[in-house]
């Protein structure tokens, strides 16, 4: 099973790795139409591929993270979009497709899980050389929190001008 699964993540990579290509070189040859559904797809795969991924090397620990990510990112988006702190004001259009309240596009919390991952991936390659670092007991705990938010936030300025451009959100 987990080499069928590996073998599943690494395809959603691939799909992610071409549709993002697909854009990166193509993009002024595609309709608008087809660069917001090559991003798209682009951003579910490699959601699928982060919950394969994080169940293989994680196990359990992954879905009580995914659990607790998931209810902080809704609550940090609704509380901005009704009150604009702490992103300021902006609301999301129809393009982003259902909205699980009001406001909220259910793809912005795929899209913050497929931001969120690979930021704590990186930080913890960067400061340890391993991809997970679990130990609280360790001085050194918050390292990994700081510098996944520097990535995370390096990732959402690229992302929110594709949002912006694509007619997902407006500021």
């Amino acid at each position: 099973m987990k080499k069928l699964l590996s073998i599943l993540m690494i395809g959603l990579y691939s799909v992610y790795l071409i549709s993002g290509l697909q854009l990166l070189f193509n993009a002024h040859n595609l309709s608008q139409s087809n660069q917001i559904v090559s991003w798209k797809n682009s951003v579910i795969c490699m959601f699928f591929a982060h919950l394969i991924n994080g169940s293989l090397v994680h196990g359990s620990f992954f879905f009580i993270y995914f659990l607790i990510a998931t209810i902080f990112c809704f609550s940090i988006e609704e509380i901005s979009l009704n009150t604009g702190l702490p992103f300021g004001s902006y609301h999301f259009t129809e393009n982003f497709g259902f909205k699980i309240t009001n406001d909220l596009p259910l793809f912005v919390l795929v899209l913050w899980h497929s931001l969120i991952y690979p930021s704590i991936i990186a930080s913890n390659l960067i400061l340890f050389g391993k991809s997970y670092y679990y130990s609280m007991k360790s001085p050194n705990f918050a390292y990994p929190i700081f510098l996944t938010a520097i990535i995370l936030t390096s990732f959402d300025l690229v992302s929110e001008p594709i949002a912006v451009n694509f007619g997902y959100k407006v500021n």
